[in-house]
């Protein structure tokens, strides 16, 4: 599906939302909403820029160091308790990534817009966690078709 189509879609199912519950989200789940799709909005973009200047697996693994960082945010954010066995799978992920990343940087040849690509990708993945943070706070307190619908708006309006 055309992401212009999908966005459609969410728009179409926000208005109907807005119609029936009658009601707007008040100021701070507007501003939960408002800040999760700059969130979104970025983080598509650093990742599809980074991705475009290094291999794609690379790239794709490089980005699965989000959910370790997402592990250590829900923890300092949200004061999730983490398992000592979780702590310990993340460092064996985190070695994985650090793998990858220092054979893209220990050979001395690196492309330039390759690190700048892996830097980005970087980046990402710390938009990543935290948008799934934003996720979770998110859930708390809106359905998901009013989240959906700013999500779209407020990301769709970023890019």
């Amino acid at each position: 599906m055309h992401a212009l189509d999908r966005h459609s879609m969410y728009v179409m199912g926000g208005v109907t939302f807005v119609a029936k519950k009658g009601s707007w989200p008040s100021r701070e789940n507007m501003r939960l909403h408002m800040l999760r799709g700059v969130v979104a909005g970025l983080m598509a973009f650093t990742f599809f820029w980074g991705i475009a200047r290094v291999p794609l697996a690379e790239g794709i693994a490089l980005s699965f160091i989000a959910p370790l960082i997402t592990l250590y945010l829900a923890a300092f954010m949200l004061k999730e308790r983490i398992r000592r066995s979780s702590i310990l799978a993340s460092l064996l992920g985190l070695s994985g990534v650090l793998v990858i990343a220092t054979a893209r940087l220990g050979d001395g040849q690196s492309d330039p817009d390759a690190l700048w690509g892996m830097g980005s990708i970087f980046v990402s993945a710390l938009l990543y966690a935290y948008n799934l943070i934003l996720q979770r706070q998110q859930s708390l307190v809106a359905g998901p078709v009013e989240v959906g619908f700013f999500l779209n708006i407020f990301s769709l309006g970023t890019i």
